[in-house]
C-alpha cells in the first residue's frame, strides 16, 4: 500500500485558465526527486490589555493572508518539461515540426518579455502512513526561477522555485497518473558545452541559475486573504558556473579582459527521425566571466571555476532554451 514517498506523484496544468483558477484539469505528469513547498498562514493577534489576562486572547487571534512557496527538484525529462520553461517568459510558443518527421522544436526566449498572465496549477500526491495518497493542490503558481545542474557521473537536474497563491487538500481530488511513454532523462554523456561555438575545455560540472523576480506580496482589501497575480519587479538575472580543468590561459583571459562571449549547453538524446534527436539546448548569447584565478591546492590537477554572468546584447534573447521532442503541444 501507498505508505511512503515511493507512491508520491506530481502533475501540473500550465498555463492556468486564469491566475489561481479553481478546479484545474491536470494534463502533464512528471517524475520528481523532492519538493519542499509549504503553506504560509498569517495571523493578527490582539494586543488589547485586560485586567488579569496574561496571554493573548484566542477569540481575537485572526487568520488573515495565505500563500505557499518552495521548490521542486526533478531530472530534466525528454517530455512534458516545455510547459514549465514556458512560464519563464511572456511569448507564445508553438512547437514547429522538423521536416516531415515526428520531431517538434520548441523555442523559449527568456528575457525578452515578462511572463504576465502565465501561471500553473500543481498537484503533489503525498502518501500518509495509513495508505492514502493525499492531494495537495497548489494554485496560482508563478515560476520565479530555474536552476539547471549537471556534473560528470550524473543526470541533468532542474530545481524549480515556485510562488503559489494558495494550497488546498480538498479540490481537485487526486488525479490518476498518465505518464508519457518512453519518458527519459538527459545525462552528462549526452552533453557538450561550448564557448563561442568552440570547446570550453575539459568540463567537470556546469550550473545555470535563472531568476525572474516578482512582487509576491500583492495582498489587498476584499480579496479574502489571497494575493493578486505577482508582477515582475526587478531585472531578471542568469548566472552560470563551470568547473573545468586548467588547461591553458584561454578561459582565464576571458575573465581578465572582460570579454563578452556566447555559451551553449547542449544535451542530445536518442534519434527521433531523420537527423533530429531528442534535445535540450541552452544558448546564452552574451556572457562575461567574473573570475577566478586557478590555485594550487596540493598535488592534484588544477581546476578552474568559471563564474559567468549573463547579459543582454540588445539583439539576441539573453537565454534561449530549445527543446526537441515528439510533443506537438506544450
Amino acid at each position: 500500500m501507498s505508505r511512503s514517498g515511493l507512491w508520491s506523484q506530481l502533475a501540473y496544468k500550465a498555463p492556468e485558465a486564469s491566475y489561481g483558477a479553481t478546479s484545474p484539469t491536470y494534463n502533464r505528469w512528471l517524475e520528481f526527486q523532492s519538493e519542499d513547498i509549504k503553506l504560509d498562514r498569517s495571523y493578527i493577534d490582539s494586543n488589547g490589555l485586560r485586567a488579569g489576562r496574561m496571554f493573548q486572547s484566542s477569540a481575537r487571534s485572526v487568520p488573515t493572508t495565505r500563500q505557499a512557496a518552495g521548490s521542486i527538484t526533478l531530472e530534466v525529462p525528454n517530455q512534458h518539461f516545455g510547459g514549465l520553461v514556458n512560464l519563464l517568459h511572456g511569448n507564445t510558443v508553438t512547437p514547429v515540426q522538423q521536416g516531415s518527421t515526428a520531431a517538434y522544436l520548441q523555442t523559449h526566449n527568456i528575457g525578452t518579455t515578462a511572463p504576465w498572465g502565465k501561471s500553473a496549477a500543481v498537484q503533489i500526491g503525498k502518501p500518509d502512513v495509513g495508505g492514502t495518497v493525499r492531494p495537495f493542490n497548489y494554485l496560482g503558481g508563478k515560476l520565479l526561477g530555474m536552476k539547471l545542474s549537471s556534473k560528470v557521473g550524473d543526470l541533468l537536474v532542474a530545481t524549480l522555485d515556485w510562488d503559489f497563491q494558495d494550497e488546498n487538500t480538498a479540490s481537485p481530488v487526486l488525479a490518476t497518473p498518465a505518464y508519457p511513454a518512453s519518458l527519459r532523462s538527459f545525462n552528462f554523456t549526452q552533453g557538450t558545452i561550448q564557448f563561442d561555438g568552440g570547446s570550453a575545455g575539459n568540463v567537470l560540472s556546469a550550473d545555470l541559475d535563472i531568476n525572474v523576480p516578482h512582487a509576491t506580496d500583492r495582498f489587498f482589501y476584499g480579496a479574502s486573504g489571497l494575493k493578486a497575480e505577482p508582477i515582475v519587479n526587478a531585472y531578471a538575472a542568469a548566472t552560470a558556473t563551470l568547473s573545468v580543468e586548467f588547461s591553458d590561459l584561454t578561459t582565464y583571459t576571458k575573465f581578465t579582459a572582460g570579454t563578452v562571449f556566447g555559451v551553449t549547453l547542449d544535451f542530445q538524446g536518442p534519434l527521433i527521425a531523420g537527423s533530429y534527436y531528442e534535445r535540450f539546448k541552452v544558448t546564452l548569447a552574451a556572457c562575461q566571466a567574473r573570475g577566478e584565478t586557478p590555485n594550487v591546492d596540493g598535488p592534484d590537477v588544477l581546476a578552474l571555476n568559471v563564474p559567468i554572468r549573463v547579459l543582454d546584447d540588445g539583439t539576441n534573447p539573453p537565454v534561449k532554451i530549445e527543446i526537441t521532442s515528439t510533443e506537438v503541444t506544450l
